[in-house]
């Protein structure tokens, strides 16, 4: 089944093919649309600003 997820996106062009489950699975991903640098610097700038001390 992933194959042919792979080739469908591909082949239609799109870049995510999402599951309808509880858990959001994404089926899909076109090459290059590696999020997780973006989603761990967005939440550890969300982390330090809420954990800093307040300034004097």
């Amino acid at each position: 089944m992933n194959a042919s997820l792979k080739q469908y996106g591909k082949a239609k062009g799109y870049t995510f093919i999402l599951g309808a489950t509880d858990a959001g699975n994404i089926l899909y991903a076109a090459e290059g649309t590696e999020l997780s640098d973006g989603v761990l610097n967005g939440l550890n700038e969300q982390y330090d600003r809420q954990h800093s001390s307040p300034a004097h």
